[in-house]
């Protein structure tokens, strides 16, 4: 069967930092060793080599099974990274020799039955200054091939929700949390007459003046404030964005340990009504000035975010709205750090724009899944039917 195929021109660009990455990738990540790696290290030359890197497996119990994975050293980093930023494994023994995980970081390979994706993770401090300096968020390949048909309803309900992300997010005109709340709107109203009435082609259609049309309709209501906020909806995402996003330390990420206003949102992730009406209140005093500063450069970070997550073509097991909830969660996170920045300094920052979608990105990888936490408490999901509340995370 033909597929699409799909890049980021970020991909093809790529060089590895090395050891002037500002944020080396050898801290967070669980990287798992399969039979074939640990054999290979076993025949390096000479064999004193061999056993310093053998030395340096783990085993942990992942789900009731023993996995090897590269071991730790107790500032959390692994025990192969040296001194200098650089791998020792790698030094020493060659590139090819390094396990699957870090030969590909950071690049991103997703595949459905219909379209492969190469993207590249913005957790790499590279990848996101492409993304946002140049022009690597940009998609290589042609969204038009030809590709083989397939009457699958999951299929032919994802590949019409690809086309309306492409239309929705193509519209400039509109700011980006006008476009994410009509998203969400869109989809929830579809998936819920789909719900009634089963799939039938015209629901699938979307054209671009529908999309102007429905947009031009929320932008006039939105600006009228006639679009009320469910609160409790609000608070419940924002609590979960906060939770989630737990100890980043002053290294990463200096102002979310040196604001004051940051540590007091924080004290009140769980308690109902203080935090919305704290992050509500710094969001009336600058985000409409950082939306219009940083407008040009979200507009870029934005769309690689919801690729990489594969929306909307390939949500994590069919679940388009856990999905979506797991993609705006960091760029809530990032406008709240550029707000809560601006607040401070009234500039418009590149590098800091950068800094907070590598270091977030990455905390966001590694911390439990987003997929857990909506399985453990099924009325997070209820969110997606109060779409108001994208309204104020961008």
């Amino acid at each position: 069967m033909a597929k699409q195929s799909l890049s980021l021109k970020a991909v093809r660009d790529f060089t590895c930092l090395a050891g002037d990455c500002p944020a080396h990738c050898c801290g967070p990540w669980l990287v798992k060793l399969n039979k074939q790696t640990i054999d290979s290290w076993a025949q390096i030359e000479p064999s004193s080599i061999s056993e310093k890197f053998i030395s340096r497996i783990d085993t942990l119990d992942l789900g009731g099974e023993s996995q090897a994975v590269l071991s730790k050293n107790a500032d959390g980093n692994c025990a192969n990274l040296t001194a200098d930023g650089l791998c020792e494994l790698q030094h020493e023994c060659g590139h090819e020799i390094l396990p699957e995980t870090c030969q590909s970081y950071p690049r991103l390979h997703i595949e459905n039955s219909w379209r492969v994706f190469n993207g590249a993770e913005l957790s790499c401090p590279e990848v996101t200054r492409l993304t946002i300096e140049s022009d690597g968020g940009l998609i290589v390949g042609s969204r038009n091939a030809k590709v083989s048909q397939s009457n699958e309803p999951a299929t032919k309900l994802f590949r019409a929700f690809d086309e309306l992300f492409l239309l929705v997010l193509s519209e400039k005109k509109y700011p980006i949390n006008v476009r994410l709340y009509y998203l969400a709107w869109k989809i929830r109203n579809v998936l819920e007459t789909i719900e009634h009435a089963g799939i039938q082609s015209k629901l699938l259609k979307f054209t671009r003046a529908l999309v102007r049309s429905e947009l031009s309709g929320l932008m006039l209501n939105y600006s009228k404030g006639a679009i009320s906020i469910d609160t409790t909806m609000a608070e419940k995402f924002w609590s979960l964005a906060i939770s989630m996003l737990g100890d980043i330390t002053n290294s990463e990420l200096e102002i979310l340990h040196n604001d004051e206003l940051y540590r007091q949102i924080v004290s009140y992730k769980d308690q109902p009504g203080q935090l919305y009406q704290a992050i509500s209140a710094l969001r009336n005093e600058v985000a409409d000035e950082v939306s219009v500063k940083y407008r040009s450069m979200m507009e870029k970070y934005v769309p690689v975010m919801f690729m990489n997550r594969g929306l909307p073509w390939n949500p994590v097991a069919d679940n388009i709205f856990a999905t979506f909830v797991h993609a705006t969660i960091p760029i809530a996170l990032v406008s709240l750090t550029l707000w809560l920045n601006h607040r401070n300094s009234c500039t418009v920052d590149s590098a800091f724009l950068q800094k907070s979608i590598y270091t977030i990105e990455r905390h966001l990888k590694h911390t439990t899944s987003i997929y857990e936490r909506l399985n453990f408490d099924q009325s997070l999901l209820e969110m997606n039917r109060y779409p108001e509340f994208y309204l104020e995370i961008a």
